[in-house]
C-alpha cells in the first residue's frame, strides 16, 4: 500500500512538472497594449487570436497585439470571424459591425452597421453574442437580435 501511494505522489509530481513545460505564456494588459478585460475570442483562418477587448477588436497574429477601436468608442463585448467572406464581426454596446482588411490603407477597418437599423431599434444595449447563420449573421443583445444577410445592406 505504501508503494502505491509514493508511485501515486511520483506520478504526480512528474505530470505537474511536465505540464508546466508545455510553453503556455501569459500576457499582461502591458503586453497587449490594450483593455483590461476580453469578452469573448474567436480565431481566424490564419491563425490571429481575436479578443472583444475593453478597447475594441483586440487582435494577436503570435507577435504583434493591434487594437482596432469601434466607432461608438465603447467596449466590444463580442466577436465572430466569417470565413467565408473574410470578415470580423464585433458587437458593442448599441454598436455593432465588421472589420474588413482594406488593402489601400493595410489595416482593418471598421464599417458600423447601425445606419441599417431603424432610429426607434437603436437603444439596445450590449451584444453578447454573434451567430452565423448560413447567409446570415444574427446579433443578439439581452432585449433584441437582429439579422442581417449576406449583402449587409438590411437588418431585419
Amino acid at each position: 500500500m505504501r508503494r502505491i501511494v509514493l508511485i501515486l505522489l511520483y506520478l504526480t509530481f512528474t505530470i505537474s512538472i511536465s505540464a508546466q513545460q508545455i510553453g503556455l505564456r501569459n500576457f499582461s494588459t502591458i503586453d497587449a497594449g490594450s483593455g483590461k478585460q476580453n469578452w469573448d475570442i474567436d480565431q481566424d483562418e490564419a491563425g490571429r487570436m481575436l479578443f472583444a477587448n475593453n478597447n475594441g477588436l483586440l487582435v494577436f497574429d503570435g507577435s504583434q497585439w493591434m487594437t482596432y477601436p469601434v466607432s461608438n468608442n465603447t467596449i466590444a463585448r463580442s466577436v465572430k470571424y466569417d470565413p467565408e467572406r473574410k470578415i470580423i464581426y464585433v458587437g458593442a454596446s448599441n454598436e455593432f459591425g465588421y472589420f474588413k482588411y482594406s488593402p489601400k490603407l493595410r489595416t482593418l477597418e471598421y464599417h458600423s452597421l447601425i445606419p441599417l437599423v431603424n432610429k426607434k431599434y437603436r437603444n439596445f444595449g450590449e451584444i453578447w453574442s454573434i451567430e452565423l447563420q448560413g447567409d446570415k449573421v444574427c446579433f443578439k443583445s439581452k432585449s433584441q437580435a437582429f439579422t442581417c444577410k449576406n449583402n449587409l445592406t438590411g437588418i431585419t
